[in-house]
């Protein structure tokens, strides 16, 4: 009952919100006052002036309304823009995640033991070239060492056969280059 009266009242009040500037006031015989927005056919009636306040928010109920529209659309993006700084925020944390696995994951911890044993066998294979190639450079000097004494050698005999044969000093190079293209000429 006291919904049915309350609804009552309240429908009362929208449909006199509704006519503003049109309400009427009359009493009835058992001495009741009676507002409404049409005037009864057997009684006086009175026309009632609704107060400015009153009239101002009858018509901002309009207004009221696309308020309510705004706020619901405010709120609606508002919704829709924290909607899309979480998913964002998601995107980062997905992404920075990623990125730490790229970097210091056990896939990273197994390409970076790949490059150090690569590296490791590299720098192996640069000892051991760089060993081979000490070792033949020692074998060219020998080989050379020993050729510079086999010519030694045979520039000391070819110097002993010209003191034998001239009983001279043969250390003098014009000397020694004559007596050569003497003796291989002798020979051809």
């Amino acid at each position: 009952m006291k919904q049915t009266l309350l609804l009552g009242v309240l429908f009362i009040g929208v449909i006199a919100a509704s006519h503003a500037g049109k309400i009427y006031k009359w009493i009835d015989e058992n001495g009741q006052t009676h507002y409404s927005t049409f005037p009864p056919a057997q009684a006086e009636t009175e026309k009632v002036r609704v107060p400015a306040s009153t009239q101002s928010s009858r018509e901002n109920s309009g207004s009221t309304r696309d308020n309510y529209k705004k706020s619901y659309s405010d709120k609606r993006s508002s919704r829709k823009h924290e909607e899309r700084k979480r998913i964002k925020e998601e995107h980062k944390k997905k992404q920075a995640i990623k990125n730490y696995d790229r970097k210091y994951g056990p896939e990273a911890k197994l390409k970076r033991l790949e490059r150090e044993k690569q590296q490791k066998e590299a720098r192996a294979d640069k000892i051991y070239q760089q060993r081979i190639h000490r070792i033949e450079q020692e074998k060219k000097a020998k080989e050379f060492d020993q050729k510079w004494e086999k010519y030694k050698q045979k520039a000391l005999g070819m110097e002993a056969e010209c003191k034998a044969a001239h009983g001279t000093d043969c250390t003098n190079p014009e000397y020694l280059n004559k007596w050569v293209k003497k003796k291989y000429e002798k020979k051809k």
